[in-house]
């Protein structure tokens, strides 16, 4: 049967990739050929039984021991050299090495090593390889050894598999111009969760670490803060700024979502999202037409498109991806290319790589103008605890398929343990305890066809084709409002010749979060303080601007903690909570038996088990000791019945400073009750409802009013009144300038500021005289201010 045009291309490409290999009798199948011992004697064994595989390897047990073989003289250019060790019979603080010595034919000029460290595993091969850069013709000689650190080896290196040969030319990759697509690399990403993303990272090659990062997320469920906190810790730290790849789960909402019943909630995911900070490729719906989704087509295309317009309408920095899986038609779900970016499919295991339906899925993407994006991927059929098995049954043909299709533009592996897991068949496709599948997969990522992380600059350069060293303009007519939110602030929009990408918000130094937009709203911050913003445009090319002036905020004596306490930006950030099986719930916003303003949330209790905290829902926020917290809400049932509502502890022995039992009727009421935090504290405002079922419940006006024991002043007669005032402001204008400095003069030398009050305060002593020491005082603190409406000031509260 003729095959399809694509998969003759797939093969010609992938044969295309191999290399020859110019080391003669690499697997030791055909004895001592090729090879010279550089000491005849009994410590070398060519060939032996390979103590793993059971084929053919060479074995060495002396450091005086070795063999070579000559490889002549090499053309200048790229080359890959690798093979496998093995060591065994307590090498413990040895090293088992192949070495590549490179030279003019009489004497080294450098060598290139593999080697098997002390500490490793003994009795298990390990894989190694690294590229070699021949800048002009060399002579070209590979020795295999025991190195001694030390003492004299007590135990025997085996080795096989030896390659040094060309690196193929790498195929040039298809470029379509999609947002955020690199030009000819494949953006290397790993997930799903954050341990298993960081032990990924720890056991890559520097240099090599992964540059996208992959998580999960849902449109009420408030996940920016946390997410946003560890992309900046790879920032900080490491100098890597990675995008991220996120899975957005619609399942069961497709419907709402298609009639614009989750507008409110998209548009407040969008706001979050604005305020991340790192670009994004959003796999909206993923799986859509896999069984366990049960999408229906024609609602999961409008769902996808009403995302999608919502992304665009508010410049969310976002790709937008649709994503299959093999085994079932995808088109029914496709909802047109004008709302597509990139098209993106998963591959568990080798039957995802072979199945035709990946096959004729990279081809109509490249019939479309897709970039493809490969969103989740994990060795299912061999895992990686199979040593090589692992990596030729699985990942070899993985790698390769990414190599053949020129469309492929991002991978995705997932390190995670699916044997604890609702698939737990699919076994262990951790990387880090496996050091036979991680070896080769850290040489795998030294082809340069891969992109890996890197700073921001280069990212965006990559991603955008965006290069721009000129730095934005400064942030001007910065406004603060603290009467509508706790502390909202807004500036007039920077100048740059690429574009602003987002602005840095600072609070006290630190960063409180992006916006793409020219407004910030902080949440995080306390009734009655006192705070220092600043902002700083970065640009399109990642260039930063000047930070702004220092703006000082006092935030009012009592604040609203709640965000979306009336349910009109739809149902983030509150969340239920599952504490036992045998309880279920629904949420939704209710037009129409609404309690006050557009929505009210409808909390339809479909399971109960009796025990009220089994099932909640929950508003998170921490604490502060000593303030008053005063809650008020609106609440009624279809029926009479029960409900707790407490602000708990998060972590045992989850103490609650307040608890209320409400009576909930058919007839509206409106509670309120207060109490004080005992302790700074993280909370879960927590409506318990697992008493009873069936019940619906609907609440409203749910406002949590924050309220300050005492207050930072707000002008300079608050610090006067409140006795924050400088000693040496004489004047009492909270500057010690001039003014002070005349009132001060008027008092010099004089001895009698005993019965004179101190003499207005210029006797700083006090001795009863104004003299050089009291000249002395003001002169350290000259031209000091503690005016709360000047930013410029350092308060003294």
């Amino acid at each position: 049967m003729r095959k399809p045009f694509f998969l003759m291309m797939l093969s010609f490409c992938a044969a295309d990739l191999l290399a020859a290999n110019l080391v003669l009798n690499n697997g030791f199948e055909a004895g001592a050929a090729n090879w010279t011992p550089w000491w005849v004697g009994p410590n070398i064994g060519l060939p032996v039984t390979d103590p793993v595989e059971g084929d053919r390897a060479a074995a060495i047990w002396w450091n005086d021991d070795g063999i070579s073989q000559n490889l002549g003289w090499l053309a200048a250019g790229n080359y890959k050299f690798s093979g496998k060790i093995l060591a065994s019979g307590g090498l413990a603080n040895q090293r088992v090495v192949i070495q590549a010595e490179m030279g003019d034919g009489t004497s080294t000029q450098w060598t290139s090593r593999l080697e098997v460290s002390p500490g490793q595993a003994e009795g298990v091969w390990h894989a190694r390889s690294v590229n070699v850069v021949l800048s002009q013709s060399q002579y070209v000689k590979i020795n295999l050894l025991l190195a001694v650190d030390g003492s004299s080896p007590h135990g025997v290196g085996y080795f096989d598999d030896i390659s040094f040969g060309p690196v193929a030319p790498q195929q040039p990759r298809t470029y379509y111009g999609a947002k955020y697509e690199p030009v000819d690399t494949v953006m290397h990403a790993a997930g799903q969760n954050v341990p298993d993303f960081n032990a990924y990272w720890n056991i890559m090659d520097t240099g090599e670490k992964p540059a996208c990062y992959m998580t999960y997320c849902n449109l009420s469920y408030p996940f920016v803060p946390a997410l946003r906190a560890d992309l900046e810790r790879y920032h900080r730290d490491y100098g890597v700024y990675m995008p991220v790849q996120l899975g957005l789960y619609i399942v069961d909402s497709e419907f709402e979502i298609a009639a614009g019943l989750w507008d409110a909630d998209i548009q407040r995911f969008c706001d979050d999202l604005k305020q991340l900070g790192y670009p994004l490729y959003i796999r909206i719906g993923y799986e859509c037409n896999g069984a366990h989704n049960h999408y229906d087509p024609t609602a999961y295309k409008t769902a996808f498109i009403r995302i999608t317009n919502a992304l665009r309408a508010n410049n969310v920095p976002a790709a937008t991806v649709f994503n299959v899986i093999q085994g079932t038609p995808w088109l029914p779900w496709y909802p047109g290319n004008e709302y597509v970016d990139w098209m993106s499919i998963n591959a568990f295991g080798y039957w995802n790589v072979q199945h035709s339906d990946t096959y004729s899925f990279l081809a109509d993407a490249h019939a479309r103008g897709k970039p493809v994006l490969i969103g989740e991927a994990d060795p299912t059929a061999w895992q990686t605890d199979q040593g090589e098995a692992s990596w030729t049954g699985d990942f070899v043909p993985y790698f390769n398929l990414i190599k053949a299709y020129p469309g492929i533009k991002n991978f995705c592996h997932i390190n995670t343990d699916w044997s604890s897991s609702d698939l737990p068949e699919w076994g262990d496709c951790r990387l880090q305890p496996y050091p036979i599948v991680y070896g080769h997969y850290r040489d795998e990522m030294s082809n340069p066809l891969y992109m890996h992380g890197t700073n921001e600059a280069a990212l965006r350069q990559a991603i955008t084709g965006i290069t721009d060293s000129v730095p934005p303009g400064p942030i001007t007519n910065i406004t603060v409002d603290t009467f509508s939110a706790p502390v909202a602030l807004s500036w007039t929009a920077a100048s740059d010749n690429t574009g602003i990408d987002r602005y840095e918000i600072l609070r006290d130094g630190r960063l409180a979060g992006y916006n793409t937009e020219t407004h910030f709203i902080d949440m995080n911050v306390t009734a009655g303080k006192t705070y220092t913003y600043q902002v700083t445009a970065i640009d399109q090319g990642a260039t930063r601007g000047p930070a702004s002036s220092p703006v000082m905020v006092v935030t009012a004596p009592s604040i609203e903690r709640l965000i979306n306490n009336e349910y009109d930006q739809g149902r983030a950030p509150w969340k239920l909570s599952y504490s036992a099986a045998g309880v279920g719930a629904a949420v939704s916003l209710d037009t129409a038996s609404k309690l006050s303003g557009p929505n009210s949330v409808k909390l339809n209790i479909t399971s109960a088990t009796g025990t009220n905290w089994h099932l909640q829902y929950q508003y998170n926020l921490d604490t502060k000791a000593g303030y008053t917290y005063r809650l008020t809400y609106t609440a009624v049932a279809d029926r009479a019945t029960a409900m707790t509502v407490a602000l708990q502890e998060t972590h045992s022995p989850y103490s609650s400073f307040i608890v209320h039992n409400p009576a909930l009727t058919t007839t509206p009421q409106t509670f309120t009750v207060t109490g004080v935090a005992p302790d700074n504290d993280n909370v879960n405002l927590s409506f318990m409802l697992g008493s009873a079922a069936p019940r619906i419940i609907w609440l409203d006006a749910v406002s949590l009013t924050e309220i300050a024991p005492a207050w930072d002043p707000q002008t300079c007669q608050d610090v006067q009144s409140g006795g924050f005032a400088m000693a040496l402001d004489l004047s009492n204008d909270c500057y010690i300038d001039i003014d002070d400095l005349l009132i001060f003069a008027g008092y010099w030398l004089d001895a009698d500021c005993l019965a004179q009050t101190n003499c207005g305060g210029a006797d700083t002593q006090p001795d009863g005289r104004v003299t050089l020491p009291d000249l002395a005082a003001l002169g350290g603190d000259w031209l000091t201010c503690n005016n709360p409406q000047d930013p410029a000031c350092s308060p003294t509260w």
